[in-house]
């Protein structure tokens, strides 16, 4: 019922993707898990404070009391919907690279794990693009004094730009992602190198 329990699960579910590709020992699956890492930082960070600035409007963080919120708040909802697609991998966004590069190291140890990880990434898309409907669509709760006393609070500048920074890092992170493994799978050669 609390939207913060929800992210905060959703997070230690993608640690533990992270630690699956960390022992697959591939150096598809430990770079995945590198990157899915930094990714899944700026987007449980930008779902932590969409959270955080509609608990500051209606000082409640549980599901029921909200609904039908796009109404009200149609930019905070154009970015929770980025950062929801994100959380569980679209394509386009970095999530997508991390998840994919996990789970090619994953199925080249082991198929049965890897079926399994590519079934978790079902449900995680389920359980985040659920968590988007029920707070930004469904019934409008009109009679819920918290909802009429926070629609009337537009996001701020401050607001927008935050959530832009993090939105552009996540499709630029996806979009571009040679960047950074590049770099990645240069520093994991050359450490295995030294240690060997």
């Amino acid at each position: 019922m609390d939207v913060k329990k929800i992210i905060a699960y959703s997070s230690i579910i993608h640690m533990n993707f992270v630690s699956l590709g960390f022992f697959s020992g591939t150096l598809q699956g430990v770079v995945g898990g590198i990157y899915l890492m930094f990714t899944h930082g700026f987007v449980s960070s930008g779902l932590f404070l969409i959270i955080g600035f509609l608990y500051t409007r209606y000082s409640t963080r549980l599901i029921h009391h909200y609904g039908g919120l796009q109404n009200y708040h149609p930019m905070l909802a154009s970015f929770f919907f980025l950062f929801s697609i994100a959380n569980f991998g679209f394509p386009g966004t970095g999530g997508f690279v991390g998840e994919f590069l996990i789970l090619i190291g994953v199925f080249q140890k082991n198929y049965f794990i890897g079926v399994i990880a590519l079934f978790g990434v079902f449900l995680s898309a389920i359980y985040s693009l659920l968590l988007f409907t029920r707070i930004f669509f469904g019934i409008s709760n009109k009679n819920n004094s918290l909802i009429c006393l926070g629609a009337s609070q537009a996001i701020t500048h401050v607001e927008f730009y935050l959530l832009s920074f993090i939105g552009a890092y996540i499709i630029f992170s996806g979009l571009f992602p040679n960047i950074y493994l590049n770099f990645l799978e240069a520093i994991l050669i050359k450490s295995i190198l030294c240690i060997n």
